[in-house]
């Protein structure tokens, strides 16, 4: 055999065991692909059905939401007149601290 033809058979060999690593690749990862395409479309769906919620109850939500955000004075109270006022940040916001994920690993 000369040059050419131990190439030509090296690339050949070298191809094959790509070919059938990739197949044994995709055998064992078939239901985790599965699995994340089914997390997916159910995400999804989920997703839709929180949007077509919202958008259909929006007038309802706005309002609700919206009371928060509204000072009722109490002298004006019987008659229903209510009064914006300024919503003030606290100065320092305390939180817990997240845990670290490798101690809880």
């Amino acid at each position: 055999m000369n040059n050419t033809t131990n190439i030509m058979l090296t690339t050949l060999l070298v191809i094959a065991h790509a070919i059938e690593l990739t197949y044994e690749l995709g055998k064992a990862s078939a239901p985790y692909i599965k699995a994340t395409v089914a997390f997916t479309i159910t995400c999804t769906l989920y997703i839709i059905e929180a949007l077509r919620y919202v958008t259909t109850n929006q007038e309802s939500i706005r309002d609700s939401v919206g009371q928060y955000f509204v000072y009722v004075t109490p002298e004006h109270n019987t008659t229903m007149v209510s009064t914006p006022t300024r919503l003030v940040a606290p100065r320092y916001i305390r939180a817990p601290r997240i845990a670290n994920t490798l101690r809880v690993a």
